[in-house]
């Protein structure tokens, strides 16, 4: 390949690269403008009338979770300041299941913000026994450093010190912040207002 022509592909490839870095700022704007409704909701229509409402051989009393997994889909990509409304469609034949339909969200969310919010605080007790267990490790070691002028175990027990205390960074600044994010996420999902809407 000549220069010119590898001059001309990465000049190329930078505006393009800069166009799609300059259209994904806008895109979560774009996406939620384009379910806003004069009530200043985000709609997220969902059409119950060809889809299995409820999980198969639960006795309709379980919603489906691919319908809740979708709802969660559509919220992700919502600006968080916008409040949510859930448009449902359904036929005449289910208008009498609107409440069963209603309480089997509202527990689906609530559960699902529950689990959330307890995996956050299992998050929490891990780090603090990760960071303890780390600290008695460190001073174990400086204790059998002092005491027996290091050897080879001295090493082994500083590498296990490392390891908590590793764990107990990592748990606090990456594992932490993934389940706030989908604990808010599902507090959206739980507070969503509900419109049912009977088509023929």
């Amino acid at each position: 390949m000549d220069k010119e022509k590898l001059k001309s592909i990465r000049k190329t490839y930078k505006e393009e690269l800069k166009e799609l870095k300059e259209g994904k700022l806008n895109l979560f704007e774009d996406h939620t403008s384009s379910l806003l409704e004069e009530d200043g909701r985000a709609h997220i229509k969902v059409d119950l009338r060809n889809e299995e409402i409820y999980e198969p051989y639960s006795g309709k009393e379980k919603l489906n979770t691919s319908l809740f997994e979708h709802i969660q889909n559509e919220v992700r990509y919502i600006k968080p300041v916008c409040p949510i409304c859930l448009d449902f469609y359904i036929d005449k034949k289910d208008e009498m299941d609107i409440e069963k339909i209603t309480s089997l969200y509202e527990k689906t969310a609530r559960f699902a913000f529950a689990s959330a919010s307890n995996e956050l605080r299992k998050n929490r007790i891990v780090i603090v026994v990760s960071l303890v267990l780390g600290i008695l490790f460190l001073i174990a070691y400086e204790l059998f450093m002092f005491l027996f002028n290091g050897n080879f175990f001295g090493e082994i027990i500083s590498i296990a010190s490392w390891v908590f205390i590793w764990e107990a960074v990592d748990r606090y600044f990456f594992t932490r912040l993934g389940i706030q994010k989908d604990g808010l996420l599902l507090a959206r999902l739980a507070s969503a207002k509900l419109v049912f809407h009977v088509k023929d």
